[in-house]
């Protein structure tokens, strides 16, 4: 069972992971029309590009297309590759276990934590491990490693995090996943 505290923190995080979202989406404002205003005044000079032609594409009429759009400061994994094809859409939440590597400078990691380099080496021979004895594995993650950490919900974890969570098969082993709290070995296990 997740303490209330962490429930708490994780709230209070994607909220303001969300604000941010919406402020950063708020300063590319896709919404401006390229056309000038109404007020503009009979004076203004017409739009040389505007013709009574109908667009040739949806993007030109303005259609709305998803995109992925990587973010160069995010924390990105070596060994994850985001294939969007098996992302369960129907899902509200994973059941997961995870095996936790922190390093130095990672979220909660003791002044003693390992150095990157090493933790991502031991982080994959704990991944190897984990394919075939995820219990055991959990044993030689650091504190916060844990066979079942419960039920996640959309929303609460990274976006790299949750890709690779949501596409996952049910008794399927991750590759490392780097976290701001270090490297995560994840299992989903229903």
């Amino acid at each position: 069972m997740i303490p209330d505290r962490v429930l708490k923190l994780a709230f209070i995080g994607a909220t303001v992971g969300v604000v941010g979202l919406a402020f950063a989406v708020s300063l590319d404002k896709p919404w401006v029309s390229p056309h000038p205003p109404r007020d503009a005044g009979a004076d203004a000079a017409p739009d040389a590009s505007a013709s009574s032609a109908p667009p040739a594409t949806a993007s030109e009429a303005g259609a709305f297309e998803p995109t992925l759009e990587v973010d160069a400061s995010m924390p990105s994994s070596p060994a994850l590759t985001l294939d969007l094809a098996g992302f369960d859409a129907g899902a509200r939440s994973v059941k997961v276990g995870v095996v936790l590597v922190q390093y130095a400078g990672a979220q909660g990691a003791p002044p003693t934590a390992r150095p990157k380099a090493a933790a991502l080496e031991l982080a994959r021979k704990l991944a190897d491990e984990a394919k075939g004895d995820f219990h055991q594995a959990v044993t030689h993650g650091d504190p916060g490693s844990a066979d079942d950490i419960g039920r996640i919900s959309r929303g609460i974890l990274e976006p790299q995090v949750e890709a690779v969570l949501f596409t996952m098969a049910a008794a399927q082993t991750s590759e490392p996943i780097e976290t701001p709290r270090g490297y995560w070995v994840v299992k989903r296990l229903e």
